[in-house]
Formats: C-alpha cells, sequence, structure tokens
C-alpha cells in the first residue's frame, strides 16, 4: 500500500475545500447521498441509494448492486449504485480553480463512474465532465466533456483519455 499524495496546493494556488474521507461516514456538511433516481433521463437502471455509499480508510467507495430495489416515488429498479453531491448542501465552487480526485474506476458493462462539475442552476447552464468512464464503449479510456446550453454550442468540447489497459474485475 502506498501512501495517498500531499493535499497541499501548488504553489501559488489556495486550497478553497478538501475531503479526505477520513471519518466513518459521509460528512453532511460536504456531501449528500442520494436516495432517487437521478438521471434517468440517461436510461439509467438504478435506484440511488446511501446504502451503497461507504466511507472508511481514508476513501469513499461507491458500490453497484444487482438486487430488487424501488426508490422513492419510482419504478421497482434490478439495480442500486451510489451518488454523493455537494450542491445539495449548499456547497458551491469557485469559478475557476483546480478540481483534484483521486479515483479507482471498475472496468465492468453497465457501469457509469463519473465525477462532474454542475452549474448551481443545474446542468442545462453548464457541467464539466472532469471524469466519465464508458467501459462498454471506449475500455481503458476516460471521457472529458465540457457542456453548454444549446444556444452556446452543447458540447463545446469532448476527448478521450487513455487511463490504463483494460482488464476484467475479479471475483
Amino acid at each position: 500500500s502506498t501512501a495517498p499524495p500531499s493535499t497541499a496546493p501548488p504553489s501559488g494556488w489556495r486550497l478553497h475545500w478538501a475531503d479526505e474521507f477520513n471519518g466513518s461516514a459521509v460528512d453532511g456538511s460536504n456531501w449528500k447521498a442520494y436516495h432517487n433516481t437521478y438521471g434517468d433521463g440517461n436510461n439509467e437502471l438504478a435506484c440511488l441509494t446511501p446504502n451503497n455509499v461507504v466511507v472508511a480508510g481514508g476513501a469513499a467507495t461507491i458500490t453497484a448492486r444487482a438486487e430488487n430495489i424501488t426508490c422513492p416515488n419510482s419504478s421497482p429498479d434490478k439495480y442500486s449504485s451510489g451518488f454523493l453531491g455537494s450542491r445539495e448542501v449548499g456547497r458551491y465552487l469557485p469559478l475557476y480553480g483546480r478540481y483534484e480526485a483521486r479515483v479507482r474506476v471498475p472496468h465492468a458493462q453497465g457501469l457509469w463512474p463519473a465525477f462532474w462539475l454542475r452549474h448551481r442552476n443545474g446542468a442545462g447552464v453548464a457541467e464539466v465532465d472532469i471524469l466519465e468512464v464508458f467501459h462498454n464503449q471506449l475500455p481503458g479510456k476516460a471521457t472529458q466533456t465540457l457542456h453548454f446550453p444549446a444556444s452556446i454550442s452543447y458540447n463545446t468540447h469532448s476527448r478521450s483519455t487513455r487511463i490504463e489497459e483494460p482488464a476484467e474485475l475479479g471475483g
């Protein structure tokens, strides 16, 4: 096991906020663990539940499960997953800045690991997809996209970056 990298900001930068997940639960002043079907407009098939988000050992782990589950105000789903959002607890980040996360991404069909920056008024205003992994479409690659409203040009910039050679998860 290697030590995590320093969270000290680079010279000339000011650290605005950090969460090293050193506690034993999600810090409710920083994050809200969703309990809904957020994103169903993209045809996701999972109920997002706080039960699938665990904090331990300096990491937040989000787990996807095959299970029969019904989210509040929704129809039954066959899968569950997790989602952490900071906007819902009133934590907004500066317009200009450096955003950094250490993420371990699984490679499996049907998963959509992502790290997004979204405007306080919603993705229809602006969204920066720092990391999205569509393993079945681009194995071993992460996609980054800058989204603005259609009036400006919805997908202003998009690219894929090789993050590693794809490998099957061990059982």
